[in-house]
């Protein structure tokens, strides 16, 4: 994960989290957490998460923080569409604090630990 905006701690935590609960539902379950079914369930959650974050996060860096040319420009426009409208802004802000998407039980916000 490319250090820009420090998505990768964010992302570290929801990973410990996501696997938490998935080792504690196998070892309620009286399923062996160690199983490559259970590790591969971890793996297709977080996955989708981990890869929307980085792909996000490259392309900022690529067209936005380094970019020239046309990709640049639109890349530039669409950020500035996104800051003018303040419901789109939220759901980008949401994603990036890690509080939207497949969340695990610890990190929703009606959760207490």
């Amino acid at each position: 994960m490319h250090p820009l905006a420090g998505q990768g701690v964010n992302l570290g935590l929801l990973d410990a989290a996501a696997l938490a609960e998935l080792l504690l539902a196998a070892r309620a379950g009286e399923e062996d957490p160690g199983a490559l079914g259970v590790l591969r369930r971890y793996e297709r959650w977080r996955k989708s998460e981990v890869a929307l974050m980085s792909t996000a996060i490259d392309g900022f860096d690529r067209f936005l923080a380094h970019g020239t040319g046309p990709l640049a420009r639109l890349a530039q426009q669409g950020l500035s569409w996104v800051n003018r409208a303040p419901e789109l802004r939220r759901v980008f802000i949401r994603r990036a604090l890690g509080i939207s998407g497949e969340l695990p039980w610890a990190a929703r916000s009606n959760s207490t630990v």
